[in-house]
């Protein structure tokens, strides 16, 4: 089976971590998977071919979230050009079946129905907001084939009434278990190589900075909590970008302006591909995206399965990881008091993030699985072809 996975986001992150992945455990069972990306993400598609998972790029657009009237001016102009040059992949490498990551890119999708081969239509965020989610239903019932959704509550908010009628599996993004275990050792290392003692309680997050990722929340609710506890350390793991400078800035002034001090309360490390590592110098890990971002964060799910009790804001299915009370805590979007109060009551309390920690990687060993993610990849494409093939037999069949 022929697998051509089309996603128009540049930057590595859960996608592309979940395509390299999957695409190298199907490898044993047939699978044969290319993730199609953008020119401009050769650091992505390097990081892709090393996990073992082939990638091809294209001038492939994307609709942004922008007023500048020329930036969609030149999604429309490529539009065409995309799908077709997608269609010619599809008929160059034989395709069997193509996954379309996201909702707002439907061009691979219009591509694949052109070409009769099924669609796995994926929806993996809470981005779009309802009137686009509505919009684009009908386009998703049209050309989608079987649907994957990172969660149920994901799936209810963009099909609505529709929710039956598609084939519809849902999945928790994949995490390397064995990577990301708890170890005594590398915690230590990761702890001195990131300058925290042994009394400061480390709190932070996985997460390239930019808006959606609510790190101006998470510089406001570090500073109230650290006015009371002052053992609080906090670190964002995660790169900066030049698009994004501007929101850097603010939030490096912000934190200065509430007394945090970059660099001694307050660090953002870009991790690379060590995520497994430092992270263990964690004892808080706290989410703090906006209300319209994520589906479910593999980053947050890293983090439970090393053990970490979770904070985090109401965003897609996040609820449906974070257990109130067993894995973490759920708060509302910007609730910098909710985050402020769960964070103090676990810093003081160290059986409490250790019941909490364990309840955490219980629930990742159970259901964070790779293998996992990939049987359900298995079973979507295998569903769709089993469709495509039915269809076909009833358009030739007397």
């Amino acid at each position: 089976m022929k697998i051509l996975s089309v996603l128009h986001f540049p930057v590595f992150g859960g996608p592309h971590n979940r395509n390299a992945k999957v695409g190298a455990i199907l490898r044993s069972e047939g699978v044969d998977s290319t993730l199609l990306l953008p020119e401009t993400a050769a650091e992505a598609a390097a990081r892709v071919e090393a996990a073992g998972c082939k990638t091809l790029m294209m001038p492939l657009a994307r609709l942004r979230k922008s007023l500048n009237p020329a930036e969609h001016v030149r999604y429309t102009l490529a539009f065409r050009h995309n799908v077709r040059d997608i269609r010619r992949i599809i008929r160059e490498k034989e395709i069997d079946v193509v996954v379309v990551n996201g909702l707002m890119n439907p061009h691979a999708a219009i591509a694949a129905k052109r070409e009769r081969v099924p669609v796995v239509w994926q929806i993996l965020d809470s981005v779009p907001p309802t009137m686009v989610r509505r919009f684009m239903r009908p386009m998703l019932m049209r050309y989608a084939t079987v649907i994957m959704c990172t969660g149920r509550k994901v799936a209810e908010d963009h099909l609505g009434d529709a929710l039956s009628q598609k084939p519809l599996i849902l999945f928790h993004p994949p995490v390397d278990l064995k990577r990301f275990e708890p170890r005594s050792e590398t915690r230590g290392a990761a702890r001195a190589e990131l300058g925290f003692g042994e009394s400061d309680v480390v709190v932070g997050n996985i997460a390239n900075v930019n808006p959606m990722k609510g790190h101006m929340t998470f510089v406001r609710a570090a500073a109230a909590a650290k006015r009371v506890d002052p053992r609080l350390r906090f670190v964002i793991f995660g790169q900066t970008y030049d698009n994004h400078r501007p929101y850097t800035e603010r939030l490096l002034a912000e934190a200065a302006s509430l007394g945090l001090e970059f660099g001694k309360d307050l660090q953002i490390v870009n991790p690379g591909t060590r995520v497994a590592e430092v992270a263990q110098a964690l004892d808080i890990y706290w989410l703090t995206s906006e209300p319209r971002s994520e589906g479910i964060s593999t980053a947050a799910e890293e983090a439970m399965a090393l053990g970490l009790p979770v904070i985090s804001t109401e965003t897609g299915s996040m609820s449906e990881i974070v257990r109130d009370g067993e894995s973490g805590f759920m708060v509302a979007p910007y609730d910098v008091e909710a985050i402020g109060r769960h964070t103090l009551a676990l810093a003081s309390d160290e059986a409490l993030r250790k019941r909490l920690g364990n309840g955490a990687r219980a629930f990742a060993l159970a259901n964070f699985a790779a293998e996992r993610c990939a049987a359900l990849h298995l079973d979507a494409y295998r569903a769709a072809c089993g469709h495509a093939r039915a269809v076909q037999g009833l358009q030739t069949s007397p």
